[in-house]
């Protein structure tokens, strides 16, 4: 079955990293999914996912990160 976890942020440089470590803790199976939400961030949560993500993930299946 595959699980999805939604991560919906605005500002949240100093906990967003955390959250995407957790749910590497959280994760099941190949299939889980992570979707990050930004709205729109005025910080530097948008440049903290996108290196998290790089060191963690290998292709789009297992995450989607929306702006």
């Amino acid at each position: 079955m595959i699980t999805s976890y939604i991560i919906y942020t605005k500002n949240s440089e100093n906990k967003i990293q955390n959250y995407i470590k957790e749910f590497k803790e959280l994760w099941q199976n190949d299939e889980d999914e992570l979707i990050i939400i930004d709205d729109m961030s005025e910080d530097q949560t948008v440049p903290i996912i996108v290196s998290t993500i790089g060191l963690f993930f290998k292709d789009e299946k297992h995450f989607k990160f929306y702006i």
